[in-house]
């Protein structure tokens, strides 16, 4: 339903599981999903990840 929403454009990355990787080119480290809750729009992943400061 997201994806009718937002467009598959947008959020391809995470229908592919891509998001661990997406944070971590984006700087983050020690990325890990937390927790997965199902809603009435599809899964909702927790993720938790560490960043150095600038």
């Amino acid at each position: 339903m997201i994806q009718l929403l937002d467009g598959f454009e947008n959020t391809q990355d995470n229908v592919s599981g891509w998001l661990i990787e997406v944070f971590k080119h984006a700087g983050f480290n020690d990325v890990a999903e937390q927790q997965s809750l199902s809603t009435i729009f599809g899964t909702l992943s927790l993720y938790r990840a560490t960043k150095d400061a600038a």
